[in-house]
C-alpha cells in the first residue's frame, strides 16, 4: 500500500514551481503597482492586490511548472537538473505536473481578468491580456518553440519577463501605459 504524505507532496509541487523565480516576478508586479499608485495618486483596493499578486504568482508558477514538464527528458540526463521533481520521479506520472501547471495557468487568467471586478473593465481586460501574453510567450515561444532550437530564445522568450510589471501597472491605471508602463516593463526585460 502506498502512503501519502501531504506535507512532502506539497513541498515537491512547491519546488516544481521554482519559487525563487516567481517571487521575483511577484515583486516586480508589486513594484510596478506601487509606482503607478504613487505617480498617479491612485489607491489600490485589497481585492485588487489579492487578484494581482495571486494571479502573477500563479501565472509565473504555471510557466515554470509547464517548462519543467516540457524539459523532463533533458533534465533527467543533466547532472544539474536530474534531481528536479519530475526526473527524480517525486512527481509521477509527469502528467500530474502538466495538469498542475495548467490549473495554475487557469487560476492566473481568472485572477488577472478578475481585476475587471475590482478596478475598471479595461484594466481587467488589459491585465488578463498581458497575463495571457506572458504565458504564451514563456511556455509556447520560449520553452516549446525556441529553447532547444535557437539562440534567440532568451530574447524572444524574454518579453514574458516584463508582463508582470505591465500587469501590476494596469491593475492600478491605464494612464501613461504606452510610455511609462512600457518603460517599467522594459527595465525588467
Amino acid at each position: 500500500m502506498q502512503t501519502f504524505n501531504t506535507n512532502s507532496n506539497l513541498a515537491v509541487y512547491y519546488e516544481l514551481t521554482k519559487p525563487k523565480i516567481w517571487y521575483l516576478l511577484v515583486f516586480t508586479a508589486f513594484g510596478a503597482a506601487i509606482t503607478a499608485s504613487n505617480v498617479f495618486n491612485i489607491p489600490i483596493s485589497l481585492p485588487t492586490w489579492a487578484l494581482l499578486l495571486g494571479g502573477v504568482a500563479a501565472g509565473s508558477a504555471a510557466a515554470n511548472t509547464l517548462t519543467n514538464y516540457h524539459d523532463r527528458d533533458i533534465d533527467a540526463i543533466m547532472e544539474r537538473t536530474k534531481n528536479r521533481p519530475i526526473p527524480s520521479k517525486r512527481i509521477y506520472p509527469p502528467e500530474k505536473a502538466r495538469n498542475f501547471g495548467l490549473l495554475l495557468a487557469a487560476i492566473s487568467l481568472v485572477c488577472a481578468f478578475g481585476i475587471c471586478l475590482t478596478a475598471s473593465f479595461w484594466q481587467g481586460i488589459l491585465a488578463g491580456s498581458f497575463m495571457a501574453f506572458g504565458l504564451v510567450d514563456n511556455i509556447l515561444v520560449y520553452s516549446y518553440g525556441l529553447k532547444r532550437k535557437s539562440r534567440t530564445n532568451i530574447v524572444l522568450g524574454g518579453f514574458s519577463g516584463g508582463a508582470p510589471a505591465l500587469i501590476g501597472y494596469v491593475a492600478v491605471t491605464t494612464t501613461g501605459l504606452w510610455d511609462f508602463g512600457l518603460v517599467i516593463a522594459g527595465l525588467v526585460f
